[in-house]
């Protein structure tokens, strides 16, 4: 997911760099550049659930899309590979 500077729009930084910089240069803070979208059942059964319910299907779901860019990280450096 990529954020941007509420200052400056053209500042791009990727999560981790969010995370790590703060404040972006500019004294903005970093938004994302999306927010995840649900369809009505899901969100019907988010507002079913507690802040520590649906705090943890939020971080599964992070920690599926960063194993499927670990997944393609590995693939791309084994076949860069000589």
């Amino acid at each position: 997911m990529l954020y941007n500077s509420t200052q400056n729009a053209k500042e791009v930084v990727s999560a981790a760099q969010a995370i790590a910089q703060g404040i972006s240069k500019d004294g903005g803070l970093f938004v994302p550049q999306e927010f995840p979208k649900y369809d009505e059942n899901t969100f019907k059964a988010l507002l079913k659930t507690d802040y520590k319910g649906r705090a943890k299907k939020r971080l599964i779901q992070l920690r599926n899309s960063a194993v499927r860019i670990l997944l393609l990280f590995h693939t791309v450096i084994l076949t860069e590979q000589p």
